[in-house]
């Protein structure tokens, strides 16, 4: 069911939900907030999943494209305030963990209730990214090429050149996004824990999922999956097993404040490669 702002779809409220944790999804570049839908039906009751469309995007599409991270975070913000009153957790896959981790430090600069947790996914740490602002400005046909690298795209997009014109220039905006976002390690770091998924054959370097440790005070803990880029596709209930656990794994008091739960430390795990984003 809808929810009342169009950028925002959940599921209705069942008693065990209005007593779990709500999942807050951020897609990735050029993606919609349906991209997380197949792993609702694989969650379980008290962990509730709500898809977030960033502007410009999927139901907000109407609205202007944003040209940073930092505004896409800001314009979450606002949007996300009301539901950071009940137990929350955040997800970003790709860009939209770069999202995520932006807007758990607006969040905590607005004074607001913490997460019990953030996971990023197929993304490496902010400070190992990678990807070229000149990628943005490739001709039509490279550029594309470039985007099909990363495998998540229905081939039968390429067969639809209105769509593809549709397309391009959200691609486009995200990409500046990513390649512009150069961000320092805050000095205070968010008292979260990050959980760190990935496919295993997804060309990023280990060490660059790792490097997440050093924008957190908390433990990260990396997270294997077979697949690429995309292996979320493929592994939705081995993933929602894992989100499900990780939601329930650390407490939320009355007042809606996060309680930071220990874990293993980050270590590199699956085969180093070139840090490709």
């Amino acid at each position: 069911m809808p929810h009342s702002d169009p950028g925002l779809t959940r599921g209705p409220a069942t008693g065990s939900e209005r007593k779990g944790v709500t999942l807050v999804a951020i897609p990735h570049a050029g993606g919609w907030g349906t991209f997380f839908s197949p792993l609702a039906d694989h969650l379980p009751a008290d962990v509730r999943l709500l898809e977030v469309d960033l502007s410009g995007h999927g139901r907000r599409r109407h609205a202007p494209l944003l040209g940073s991270i930092e505004a896409m975070a800001r314009d979450l913000l606002r949007l996300l305030r009301p539901q950071l009153l009940r137990p929350y957790a955040l997800l970003g896959h790709s860009m939209g963990a770069l999202v995520a981790y932006q807007l758990l430090r607006g969040i905590m600069a607005q004074h607001l209730p913490l997460p019990r947790r953030i996971f990023v996914s197929s993304c490496p740490a902010p400070n190992r990214n990678r990807l070229s602002a000149a990628v943005a400005q490739l001709p039509a046909e490279e550029f594309w090429q470039r985007v099909a690298h990363f495998d998540g795209l229905p081939p039968r997009l390429f067969d639809h050149p209105r769509l593809m014109a549709l397309f391009e220039p959200i691609f486009r905006a995200d990409f500046r996004a990513v390649a512009s976002f150069r961000p320092c390690v805050p000095a205070e770091l968010p008292p979260i824990p990050i959980r760190v998924l990935y496919g295993r054959e997804d060309p990023i370097a280990s060490e660059a999922l790792a490097a997440w440790q050093a924008w957190t005070s908390q433990s990260v803990t990396l997270h294997p999956f077979p697949g690429g880029h995309f292996y979320l596709i493929g592994q939705l209930s081995q993933v929602a097993t894992l989100l499900a656990a990780q939601c329930r794994a650390c407490g939320q008091n009355r007042d809606g404040e996060g309680n930071a739960c220990g874990g293993q430390r980050a270590t590199p795990m699956g085969k180093p490669s070139a840090d490709l984003r």
